[in-house]
């Protein structure tokens, strides 16, 4: 079901989709409202170390999700800007660290060059922090101890990423990608903030935010 152009009393309605998901409060579910999809995007940062012109374009990815609520489609382009965000991000860590690009082309290339460079490893990412912990905690169950382990310093967890980020953006692209859910984008638009975040995290032209999500 696609969303038609909504007429002028409609703008603010929320699409039906937004509201069938739901949250778990102790043991009870309650539907997912505009609030709790705010407070989802807005906590995902960039360090104020990153370019402004990047975190400028940012600020339209976070839009495009936020503005989901209310047209369920946003998601698309929302992960689509974030995959160029991307690209554009390690061009332009490329250009301040002197790293020619000569030969480098596409988003996959890029993100591995950015592993090979150092730029990029493990640590840098929440969910394969989350699924190191995972894999570690004793008091979790034997199939959750056996999901694989990210070490911090390891790159294996970037790697995939250098892997599957370009499929999705090409499926996507190509017209191939049906409609995302809202938490499979805001995935993706943490792993566009984390990446920055980390591409620049030595930069000394400001001083990161005290609260963040991603990265």
């Amino acid at each position: 079901m696609r969303q038609p152009l909504k007429h002028l009393h409609e703008l603010f309605e929320p699409d039906l989709r937004s509201e069938a998901f739901a949250r778990l409060e102790g043991a009870s579910l309650r539907r997912k409202t505009v609030a709790d999809h705010h407070r989802e995007i807005e906590a995902v940062r960039m360090s104020d170390r990153v370019p402004e012109t990047i975190r400028g374009e940012f600020e339209t990815v976070r839009n495009l999700y936020l503005y989901s609520w209310f047209v369920y489609e946003f998601t698309v382009p929302a992960i689509l800007y974030a995959h160029a965000l991307i690209e554009k991000t390690i061009k332009e860590k490329c250009v301040r660290c002197s790293v020619p690009l000569d030969g480098v082309r596409g988003l996959r290339n890029l993100l591995e060059l950015a592993v090979s460079e150092g730029w990029l490893i493990n640590a840098d990412f929440r969910h394969a922090r989350e699924e190191m912990s995972l894999a570690v905690e004793p008091w979790y169950s034997p199939w959750l101890r056996s999901r694989p382990r990210y070490l911090p310093d390891g790159t294996d967890f970037c790697e995939r990423l250098a892997e599957s980020l370009p499929k999705i953006r090409n499926m996507g692209a190509h017209g191939e990608a049906g409609l995302g859910f809202p938490a499979s984008a805001l995935h993706l638009i943490e792993i566009c903030a984390s990446i920055a975040n980390a591409l620049f995290r030595d930069s000394p032209d400001a001083v990161p935010p005290e609260a963040g999500r991603a990265g």
